[in-house]
């Protein structure tokens, strides 16, 4: 079956990124923070369904960069700059799946299409120059750290829902993470969980 095939009774299909149109590897990341220096071994939690609680803060933009980073030096013992720092927490980020663009294209045809994104400012930042082909085929984007808000919480599906004057229950939400598709199903949106190979 193919995604096209959901969108009847569909008013609103919301995208996520990471995993979806954006190929990411949380190892990537794990990996170049535990090669920082000072790195003291405590477990680095970072994953699409179970995150440490910093790494959720960040995300919903709950503390500035360098607080961030900071906390990252007081929990991993880190003696290395916030630059070095940033380049392994955006380690992750690979780029946009070259169908990317054209997926959305084809749904945004049928239908109003955003993105809802779980994601920090030092990722946004990073990812946006090569996000552009896929932006320009949404209506609007939501990313958790400027909307305070982050999946698997119900409250950031109704707030896309709510933005875009569309019915839970006539949504569609196309996301990788298990949680993120269980919470959208407890609202009554339909789900379309991907699974993508690198």
């Amino acid at each position: 079956m193919d995604v096209l095939q959901l969108l009847t009774d569909i008013d609103l299909v919301i995208f996520d990124l990471g995993g979806v149109l954006y190929n990411i590897d949380f190892e990537r990341t794990r990996t170049a923070l535990a090669a920082l220096p000072g790195y003291n071994g405590a477990d680095i939690t970072f994953g699409v369904d179970v995150q440490d609680d910093t790494f959720l803060r960040v995300d919903r933009g709950e503390m500035s960069d360098e607080a961030f980073y900071q906390q990252l030096r007081d929990r991993f013992g880190f003696t290395c700059s916030d630059a070095d720092i940033e380049a392994a927490w955006c380690a992750i980020l690979i780029g946009p799946f070259a169908d990317a663009a054209d997926w959305v294209a084809s749904i945004r045809a049928q239908r109003p299409v955003v993105l809802l994104s779980n994601i920090s400012y030092p990722h946004l930042r990073h990812a946006l120059p090569l996000m552009q082909p896929i932006l320009q085929h949404v209506e609007r984007a939501f990313y958790s750290c400027e909307i305070g808000l982050r999946k698997p919480d119900p409250h950031a599906f109704l707030h896309v829902t709510s933005a875009m004057g569309a019915d839970p229950a006539r949504t569609l939400l196309v996301d990788d993470s298990s949680a993120n598709c269980a919470a959208a199903k407890g609202l009554g949106m339909r789900v379309w969980q991907v699974t993508r190979e690198a």
